[in-house]
This record gives structure tokens, sequence and C-alpha cells, in this order.
């Protein structure tokens, strides 16, 4: 999952740190960059989106690779 954080996202840390977990525990991986960043390292931004997409996929307890396991 690529989630995009614009400034409100300065004043709801506690909040995405929470639904990370959450979306984490159910085996999705979560990427998060800033739109200042998108905004001026795009290219850099979109390999580390393919360098996700391509990692094998966590345990549902997030240790290990290999899928559900």
């Amino acid at each position: 999952m690529v989630e995009i954080d614009g400034p409100i996202h300065e004043q709801q840390r506690e909040y995405d740190a929470e639904r990370d977990d959450y979306l984490k525990d159910r085996g999705l991986t979560v990427v998060r960059f800033s739109v200042d960043r998108i905004n001026h390292d795009l290219p850099r931004v979109l390999q580390e989106i393919r360098d996700a997409c391509s990692a094998p996929p966590l345990h549902r307890n997030g240790e290990g690779a290999g899928g559900w396991g």
C-alpha cells in the first residue's frame, strides 16, 4: 500500500502508526512518501515503490519472508 502524506499527517503520526501496524498485521506492506518528496524526488520514490513490490511478503506476524507460512 502506498500512502502519500500531506501536511495533515504531521498532526496524526500516532494514528498513522497504529493504522500501519494494523495493516502490517494483515500481511500488507505500507510505504509512505511526503508530498514534498514526490514533488522533488519522483524517480527515487518510484524506485522505492518498485523495490517494495518486488520484496518477498512477510509472515502474517511480520516475521521472516515467504508468505503466510
